[in-house]
């Protein structure tokens, strides 16, 4: 069931009756009133939440546990899980509690294909089927040409049908032509160069059987580990799975897009997206495993040509845009991601406006560009006042517009310096501008921008000079000796 707006000030009046119950230490209604309140919305995470907390405190961890990681499967960015697991240690598991057992209970029998779309992934086609067999009923291997052994090592293993695919410069033909072969409920798209993590292989029908009946049609998103050299990064992005009975297909050549069989895909798509806990990990762009700047070049190929076939489709603008920025074509992909966003804003139903304005202000702080930063930042702000990254990308080019001020303001000090002795004008200079002010002053900046040594040294000798600043001067190298010490302690 979906959790429509109109319905927020109800069902967080809801929440905080159940919560005030809590605290009155009325445990057992305030269980039933969390439970009630699931049954209509079963996925809700704040609820589920409240409820683990209720079982925890009445001595019933094991109840607890299964609650928590209910809540946690269709909210992997949850913040709390972790901090609950301790608790969850030094808890008695306690005894079962029916009504729990009977909220928590998947009903479902249904049936779950994988699909891997091949060319030449001897390396990792193993390592991929593998961690597949346990947690579906069918895979499905569509290959599109493979010349090395990716066939043959996959003709090892009974669980896999495979099905050749003519290559036609176009992975949503090759998925299309997949998806008419898949005999179970749902489908799961796993690329050849990733892998389904060991520990999340029950949570794959699991996931399925949960939102079997969900309208509207459900879209998972897994968590996607992509490993690049010694570093983790961590997507969410990509729509991965669905049931057949959605009548979805895939469109684009390339980064391709799920959307409905008929109809446009942004105004005609009637789905909900779910981001779900199970982890992919994908090394397909890390440097050691691929050659990164082939796939660069083939997807830019790929990309081209849809914005000639659909020239008014923000998306492949904004996919184009990524990727030649990622082979350092600065100038080439700003105005691609800007023909994007010109055209994302009038097109209804597109969603990835903040990601186009985001990849622009990345490059734009590449090239120090502060003053469209701050432009692109404010057209952010409009777009979604709430969007954490706008405040970090305005707080960092706030930051590097200060270190450069203060640059400027250093060679300016310097610059009084030098051409006071050299100045003859009917105009007096200031004397203590010369004498000791400007060196107060490159005082005050050394301690602005971290150079505490060089600060300290010219505070003692502006000391000398002037008496009068003498105690403020005393106080500042007192502070920097403070804040040396408090490094020195912690370190």
């Amino acid at each position: 069931m979906t959790i429509h707006s109109s319905h927020n000030d109800e069902i967080q009046d809801e929440i905080q009756m159940v919560f005030e119950t809590f605290q009155r230490k009325n445990y057992s209604h305030a269980e039933q009133m969390a439970i009630d309140f699931l049954k209509k919305f079963p996925f809700h995470e704040q609820m589920l939440k409240l409820l683990g907390d209720i079982l925890l405190v009445q001595g019933l961890g094991q109840m607890a546990k299964q609650v928590y990681e209910r809540a946690y499967l269709f909210h992997p960015q949850a913040t709390w899980f972790q901090s609950v697991q301790s608790t969850l240690q030094k808890s008695p598991a306690g005894e079962n509690k029916v009504n729990v057992e009977n909220l928590l209970a998947i009903k479902s029998t249904t049936t779950v294909a994988a699909a891997i779309l091949t060319k030449n992934e001897e390396r990792c086609i193993k390592r991929c089927i593998e961690s597949l067999l346990d947690a579906v009923d069918e895979i499905i291997l569509i290959d599109t040409g493979s010349s090395d052994r990716t066939v043959e090592f996959a003709r090892n293993f009974a669980k896999v049908k495979i099905l050749s695919f003519k290559w036609c410069e176009d992975f949503s033909a090759a998925r299309n032509f997949g998806l008419k072969q898949i005999e179970s409920n749902w489908i799961l798209w796993v690329d050849a160069d990733e892998y389904l993590h060991p520990e999340d292989v029950e949570l794959v029908r699991e996931s399925a059987a949960l939102l079997e009946t969900y309208e509207p049609t459900p879209l998972l998103h897994p968590v996607i580990w992509n490993v690049m050299e010694q570093s983790i990064s961590v997507s969410y992005s990509v729509p991965r799975m669905f049931p057949i009975r959605g009548n979805l297909r895939f469109h684009g050549r390339i980064h391709e897009q799920i959307g409905p069989s008929d109809g446009n895909r942004y105004t005609n798509l009637r789905t909900h997206d779910f981001f779900v806990r199970f982890r992919l990990v994908h090394d397909g762009y890390d440097p050691k495993q691929v050659n990164l700047q082939e796939k660069l070049e083939r997807n830019i190929r790929l990309l081209s040509m849809m914005t000639q076939e659909e020239p008014d489709d923000p998306t492949w603008w904004l996919y184009l845009g990524r990727e030649v920025l990622a082979t350092k074509q600065m100038e080439k992909g700003i105005s691609y991601l800007l023909k994007a966003e010109e055209k994302g804003k009038i097109t209804r139903g597109f969603g990835a406006l903040l990601e186009i304005q985001r990849l622009l202000v990345q490059a734009y702080m590449i090239l120090e560009d502060y003053s469209s930063i701050e432009n692109t930042c404010n057209r952010m702000l409009q777009t979604d006042p709430d969007f954490p990254d706008t405040y970090y990308y305005l707080a960092s080019m706030q930051i590097e517009k200060a270190k450069l001020l203060y640059q400027i303001a250093e060679e300016n000090v310097l610059k009084a310096k030098e051409t006071f002795h050299n100045y003859l004008g009917l105009v007096t200079a200031t004397q203590e501008i010369a004498d000791w002010k400007a060196d107060l002053l490159l005082a005050n900046i050394f301690t602005k921008t971290g150079r505490l040594y060089n600060a300290k040294k010219l505070y003692q000798d502006v000391a000398t000079k002037s008496p009068v600043y003498k105690t403020a001067i005393e106080g500042q190298i007192e502070a920097i000796h403070q804040e040396a010490q408090r490094i020195v302690k912690e370190s």
